[in-house]
C-alpha cells in the first residue's frame, strides 16, 4: 500500500469517527412534533390568507358606487388678495365676473385647510361667462380652464383653447391644442370632454390624442351657455350632454351616451349642467329647463320630478353627497346652500364674501378613493 492509499484510509477513519453512528430508528421514526412552531405557522398562514382575500376585494372595487365631497368648504370664503400658480390641493373653486360687462373673469381656489381663496394667474382674456366654466378636478389637484377670447363665429380655429393646470406644481397642460367650449374633466383625471363644431369630443390628458365621442349638432347655446354642457357620470363610463334645438317651439334635450357614443338615454325638455349634475350613485341627473327656469331630477329611464328652488336662487350647481347645492343671493351677498332631493331641509353651506363681483361658477372636489361603496 503506497503513501497515497495510507493517507486515504486515515482520512476515511477520521471522517467515520467524526460522524459517529446513529441508531437505525433515528432515520425512520417520525420526529416529535413541535406544537409551538405549528401554531405559529398556522397563525401566519391565516394572516396571509386574510391579506390576500382583502386585497382581492379591494382590487375588484375599481371605484365606489357613491362619491362624497372631500370636506365641506369653510363657512365663509373670502379673497386673500394673492395669486398663486401652485396653491396645492383644493376643496373649492369659483369664478368671478365683471359688473362692467367686459367679460373679464377671475378664477380662485380654496386650498385644503385654508379659509381665504387665492387667485390663479390665468390669462386675462377669457371666454364669455356664459361659456367659461372653470372646473376643479374630483381629486382637487387639477384645474380645468380656457384661454383666449373667442369669435362669435363657429369656426373651430377661433374656439378658446383648453388648459389643465396642476395645482401642486403649477404645470400647464395644453391638451394637444384642444379647442372647444364647456370642457369637463373625467372623475379619474384621464379625459377631458368638450363641445366642438362637430359634436362632443374627448382628449386624453396624458397623450393629447383627441377622438370623437358623438358626432352631432351639439354645441353651446348662446343664451343657455354651458347649461347645455357636458357631464361625466361618477364612474366616468357615461357622458351626458345638452342638445339645444335653436328652434322656437322645439324642446331642448339631454342625451346620455357611453364612451363609444352609443345612446343610453334621451331626456327631453331639459339640459345638463355639468358633471356635478349626476347624483353620487350615478342614477339621477339634475337638469335645467331654460324655457321655464325650473329644475328637474331625471332618471335614465325617462322618469322625472320637479325640484323647487330655494328663495333667491341664482342657479343649481349640483350634488354634494346626498344633497343638492344651490347658488343663492344677490351680488355681494351670494351664498351656497343645500337642500335634500325634494328641495326641502334648507341648510347654509358657505358664504362667498367676495365683494361686488358676481359669482359665475362654483365647483368642488370629490373624494373618489376614500369613500366606501354603499
Amino acid at each position: 500500500m503506497n503513501t497515497f492509499e495510507d493517507n486515504l484510509q486515515v482520512a476515511l477513519r477520521d471522517l467515520a469517527e467524526d460522524v459517529g453512528t446513529e441508531p437505525q430508528l433515528r432515520w425512520v421514526a417520525p420526529a416529535k412534533p413541535d406544537r409551538t412552531r405549528a401554531r405559529r405557522a398556522l397563525a401566519v398562514a391565516a394572516i396571509v390568507l386574510a391579506v390576500v382575500a382583502t386585497s382581492v376585494v379591494v382590487l375588484r372595487q375599481d371605484r365606489p358606487t357613491v362619491v362624497e365631497p372631500v370636506r365641506r368648504p369653510p363657512h365663509v370664503v373670502g379673497l386673500s388678495g394673492e395669486d398663486a400658480p401652485a396653491p396645492g390641493q383644493a376643496v373649492l373653486s369659483f369664478t368671478l365676473g365683471d359688473l362692467s360687462g367686459s367679460d373679464h373673469l377671475a378664477s380662485y381656489v380654496v386650498a385644503l385647510g385654508a379659509r381665504d381663496a387665492v387667485g390663479l394667474p390665468l390669462e386675462d382674456e377669457l371666454p364669455s361667462a356664459n361659456f367659461a366654466r372653470p372646473q376643479l378636478s374630483a381629486t382637487g389637484r387639477h384645474y380645468l380652464a380656457q384661454d383666449e377670447r373667442f369669435s362669435a363665429s363657429w369656426n373651430s380655429e377661433l374656439y378658446p383653447t383648453i388648459v389643465l393646470v396642476d395645482l401642486l406644481t403649477g404645470r400647464r397642460n395644453d391638451l394637444g391644442g384642444a379647442r372647444g367650449f364647456c370642457p369637463e374633466l373625467s372623475p379619474d383625471d384621464r379625459w377631458v370632454a368638450f363641445l366642438s363644431d362637430t359634436g362632443v369630443r374627448r382628449v386624453d390628458v396624458r397623450t393629447g390624442r383627441i377622438s370623437a365621442v358623438q358626432m352631432s349638432e351639439a354645441r353651446p347655446d348662446a343664451a343657455a351657455g354651458c347649461a347645455g354642457g357636458i357631464g361625466w357620470s361618477p364612474v366616468d363610463d357615461l357622458i351626458a350632454f345638452g342638445r339645444p334645438t335653436f328652434q322656437a317651439g322645439r324642446p331642448d334635450s339631454t342625451q346620455v351616451v357611453d364612451l363609444d357614443g352609443r345612446t343610453v338615454a334621451e331626456l327631453g325638455g331639459h339640459l345638463v349642467n355639468g358633471s356635478m349634475s349626476w347624483s353620487p350613485d350615478g342614477a339621477t341627473l339634475l337638469l335645467y329647463t331654460p324655457q321655464t327656469g325650473e329644475y328637474t331630477l331625471a332618471r335614465l329611464d325617462g322618469t322625472a320630478i320637479p325640484v323647487p328652488a330655494p328663495p333667491d336662487t341664482v342657479s343649481a350647481l349640483g350634488w354634494a353627497g346626498s344633497r343638492i347645492v344651490w347658488l343663492t343671493g344677490s351680488v355681494g351677498e351670494q351664498r351656497l346652500v343645500t337642500t335634500d332631493r325634494d328641495g326641502r331641509q334648507l341648510r347654509p353651506w358657505t358664504r362667498l364674501a367676495v365683494g361686488d363681483r358676481p359669482v359665475t361658477s362654483v365647483t368642488w372636489s370629490w373624494d373618489l378613493a376614500g369613500t366606501a361603496a354603499r
